[in-house]
């Protein structure tokens, strides 16, 4: 009888050791699958931005209100914009054709990121500063954020495309 209660007890102690184990094997997977969502959307973003900016025609950065999120307006031609909105970790693009929103897109990053788009002192360049989260819970003994830098020279595709082939400039 009392072999069979020993028997019991480690046996129950071996199956709370593998739950306990289970359960944080688990909360890991979806800690990383949560940070690679999170580092796919800063990647998309990136491409996004610097794709945008480059074929721009002209760039607005609107001034940061309290509370407000910041936003970029992108003009790609006559009747073709695209609008970006920085909110905490949340970016947002919304390309526009003739007054109609055509395509809309969300990058969520982690929780404790921000985002902020600015000029660069040469004027023909933006830079889209990332605040990135680590881990979507920061622990005491991480570091909480890694800055990412994203540069961008405005209307880089059209550099040429300005050029008067009548002056001597290569079109």
């Amino acid at each position: 009888m009392t072999e069979m209660l020993v028997v019991i007890s480690v046996v129950s102690v071996f199956v709370g050791l593998a739950g306990m184990t289970i359960h944080r094997l688990l909360a890991a997977e979806q800690e990383v699958t949560r940070m690679a969502r999170y580092a796919t959307s800063v990647t998309r973003l990136s491409r996004s931005f610097r794709e945008d900016l480059h074929a721009a025609r002209q760039v607005e950065i609107a001034v940061v209100e309290p509370g407000q999120p910041q936003s970029v307006l992108v003009t790609l031609g006559s009747e073709h914009a695209v609008r970006y909105e920085f909110d905490r970790h949340l970016a947002t693009r919304m390309e526009t054709q003739a007054g109609q929103v055509t395509h809309r897109d969300a990058f969520p990053l982690a929780p404790q990121s921000q985002l902020m788009c600015r000029w660069l002192e040469s004027g023909r360049q933006v830079r889209l500063d990332l605040q990135v989260a680590t881990r979507s819970s920061a622990r005491a003994d991480e570091p909480a954020l890694r800055q990412l830098q994203v540069d961008v020279v405005v209307g880089r595709d059209h550099r040429f495309a300005m050029a008067d082939p009548a002056k001597g400039g290569t079109p």
